[in-house]
């Protein structure tokens, strides 16, 4: 009886798969990093946008107890956080003023 050898043997087929777990488990890890990069720098743009608000909100109303937190300020549509990444947070907003010179400073961070 002659026999027909086609095909891969159980070593070699195991050996492709722990090639394939290790390439996939560092392609993983990269991914991993560059999405959470990417999430930092979204919320740290969101709390940059939180303080244009409130210098937008301070300037307009000239009055720092309605602008002085990020619920305060999106009542009053100066800011738009739907996730809710920067509302109660503990996060407060103080202001300053030099000379017409305004600043607002963000106390606090947004997270997840």
């Amino acid at each position: 009886m002659i026999m027909n050898k086609k095909g891969f043997t159980l070593p070699e087929l195991l050996g492709v798969i722990v090639v394939l777990s290790v390439i996939i488990g560092i392609a993983g890890m990269s991914v991993l990093t560059i999405m959470n990069k990417a999430v930092n720098k979204a919320l740290e743009e969101m709390k940059d946008n939180l303080k244009d608000a409130a210098l937008t909100c301070y300037l307009d109303t000239k009055d720092t107890d309605k602008c002085n937190t990020p619920e305060k300020l999106k009542d009053s549509n100066y800011f738009e956080d739907d996730k809710g990444y920067c509302l109660d947070k503990n996060i407060t907003i103080s202001f300053d003023s030099n000379n017409d010179d305004y600043t607002a400073s963000v106390n606090g961070n947004c997270s997840k």
